[in-house]
């Protein structure tokens, strides 16, 4: 995920080399391994799934601190 592709990827994406609005891309969960935060590095907002009742807050907010930079998190609870 920490590759040049991901980097050349969402550049090219930004340079209007897609006809898309909106271009998402899905990552492993957050709360257990570190590809979603290398990915969320790379892009300009975070939107979060969580499972209500079963996501603790603690470590939620501690994934949320470390989307910082980025000009949008979202969170959805399903």
């Amino acid at each position: 995920m920490s590759s040049d592709y991901l980097k050349q990827l969402v550049d090219h994406a930004e340079q209007g080399g897609v006809d898309f609005d909106l271009v998402m891309i899905d990552s492993p969960p957050v709360l257990g391994l570190a590809d979603a935060l290398l990915i969320g590095n790379r892009t300009h907002a975070t939107l979060f799934v969580v499972a209500c009742n079963e996501t603790r807050r603690s470590p939620l907010r501690a994934r949320m601190s470390a989307c910082y930079r980025q000009e949008a998190i979202s969170l959805v609870s399903s």
